[in-house]
């Protein structure tokens, strides 16, 4: 493992980005959907906000300023040293 970390060790470092744009390829029969926003308990909404507003600002992450046909749920769970981890749920994309 660390002769792997070693020889490719700039695929492990920074936030990993693919140059360009990705587009998504739908099959034809797919039908779009919107989910509705999952509820995020006050405790922790604050450091939501935050977290978004940093991978922003880091370019990992657009923020939508117009509607889209496709919105994924968002699962966020706190980490047990206080901080948050979010991802996006696809299920009904893979279909």
């Amino acid at each position: 493992m660390d002769e792997i970390l070693a020889e490719y060790k700039d695929v492990f470092e920074g936030i990993g980005e693919i140059p360009g744009k990705c587009k998504i390829h739908l099959k034809p029969e797919a039908t779009p959907s919107v989910k509705p926003p999952i509820k995020v308990p006050l405790a922790i909404q604050d450091k939501l906000k935050n977290e978004l507003e940093r991978l922003v600002s880091l370019g990992i992450i657009e923020k939508a300023t117009e509607p889209t046909e496709l919105v994924n749920s968002m699962v966020v769970v706190q980490k047990p040293n206080s901080d948050i981890w979010t991802c996006l749920d696809p299920v009904k994309l893979k279909k």
